[in-house]
């Protein structure tokens, strides 16, 4: 759940860069992540650039200390009160892979609530393709059906459910 202000509610606080034109397409991904594990965040710009200052400005202002930076140059960071400001616990620069993303909001929520990580590795988060209808891992082929045929997938499948 994304709320642009809201001190009294604990939530990650995720502050982006003013000049960064993607940081709205990032903190989708993010708050996705943070979805999928319960833990809601709110979102705030700044006119500031570098993603480890403004993750440690979120974290501090964040009642669970952590915090998500998103720099100009579209670095991302991952922060806690804990730690020293100029040492994030995760910094990745320039990230396409919306799966790398995804689960860097992922592990924002474990680190509150002290759960293992996902891994940030590209090799072991499947790519996603970002289209304006529908995300759709890279894996699965594009076919064209009739409606009939549509109507036949959907019956065999509620079919199979009410059998189980």
């Amino acid at each position: 759940m994304n709320r642009k202000e809201d001190n009294n509610r604990p939530t990650i606080h995720i502050y982006y860069s003013s000049h960064n034109p993607e940081a709205s397409d990032i903190l989708k991904n993010f708050l996705w992540g943070m979805e999928e594990e319960g833990v809601p965040g709110i979102t705030k710009e700044f006119d500031e650039s570098n993603s480890v200052e403004l993750a440690y400005k979120a974290a501090l202002q964040s009642r669970l200390e952590v915090g998500i930076g998103i720099g100009r140059d579209g670095s991302v960071a991952l922060h806690n009160t804990k730690l020293p400001p100029s040492e994030p616990l995760f910094l990745l620069n320039d990230i396409k892979n919306v799966a790398v993303l995804r689960s860097l909001g992922t592990n924002a929520a474990r680190l509150v609530k002290g759960v293992p990580f996902k891994s940030l590795d590209p090799a072991d988060n499947e790519e996603i393709t970002i289209d304006k209808k529908s995300y759709v891992p890279n894996n699965i082929e594009h076919i064209d059906l009739h409606d009939d045929q549509v109507r036949d997938i959907v019956k065999e499948i509620l079919d199979r459910l009410q059998k189980r």
